[in-house]
């Protein structure tokens, strides 16, 4: 799968013991490296920068800009993980013109999140606006499951802070890699339920759960859960079908 992936972040100390987690920060991916003419682009605000998604478009304007042209951005649908991370998706008011490269940006961000409001280029070693150039692409094909999602494996890792968890689930499906998958987790004991987009691997799996520091997904001890799917395409584009739910016990049992 090709996708862009940008992490900015701060590290800092968490309580009284110092980790690898940060005090905020923002990923910003879409599911292409290049944008399409009506791609959706997927903003995630960790810790204390999720008060950035959640006001978007209300106290932070986010729009792409080329030149003297500026496209405002669409808030889609916003999504709050259940362990430290929100996101939202937005797309471009209006279509934007092959050829052109936008460079994304948000208004009225503090001193701290200017600064890291970049990305950073490996290959020259050193930090540069996030921006897309555009193809000639109108993505307007419905993504379909070529079979049912099959849960495959539970890992969990254990680390100073706490613990990196997941279910992994294999997906197949009609040749589209790029693209987002809805995800529905409901506990039974609970009544919890919790929805977030994810991206699964090039080798096809998803992860659903959290690392050591944030994640879409949480699970707790001596529950039972159920799993469903929906797919979204690089625009938009989706039949909202939802898969069969599956069902699992915690990843918790037999790690205790």
């Amino acid at each position: 799968m090709r996708y862009l992936f940008l992490v900015i972040f701060n590290l800092c100390i968490l309580g009284e013991v110092l980790a690898d987690c940060s005090s905020g920060g923002i990923w910003v991916y879409s599911t292409t490296t290049e944008l399409n003419q009506n791609s959706i682009i997927v903003v995630e605000g960790y810790a204390r920068s999720q008060r950035i998604i959640d006001s978007l478009n209300i106290s932070y304007f986010i729009y792409l800009e080329s030149g003297e042209q500026r496209i405002e951005l669409d808030v889609l649908e916003r999504c709050k993980g259940m362990f430290s991370i929100t996101q939202a998706l937005v797309r471009p008011k209006s279509k934007l013109t092959k050829g052109k490269t936008y460079t994304l940006k948000i208004s009225n961000l503090d001193e701290w999140e200017n600064r890291i409001w970049t990305k950073w280029n490996s290959e020259k070693e050193e930090y540069e606006p996030i921006s897309w150039k555009v193809n000639d692409k109108l993505d307007e094909e419905n993504p379909k499951w070529i079979k049912e999602p099959k849960l495959v494996d539970k890992t969990i890792i254990w680390y100073g802070c706490g613990p990196a968890i997941y279910v992994i689930f294999d997906l197949k499906i009609n040749g589209l890699s790029n693209s987002l998958i809805k995800t529905e987790l409901y506990n039974t004991n609970t009544k919890e339920e919790n929805t977030y987009y994810l991206i699964m691997g090039e080798d096809g799996k998803l992860e659903v759960g959290h690392g050591m520091c944030s994640g879409a997904f949480d699970f707790e001890e001596n529950s039972q859960y159920k799993i469903r799917f929906s797919l979204m395409g690089s625009s938009g584009n989706s039949d909202e079908k939802w898969t069969n739910w599956i069902t699992f016990d915690s990843p918790y049992e037999g790690y205790k």
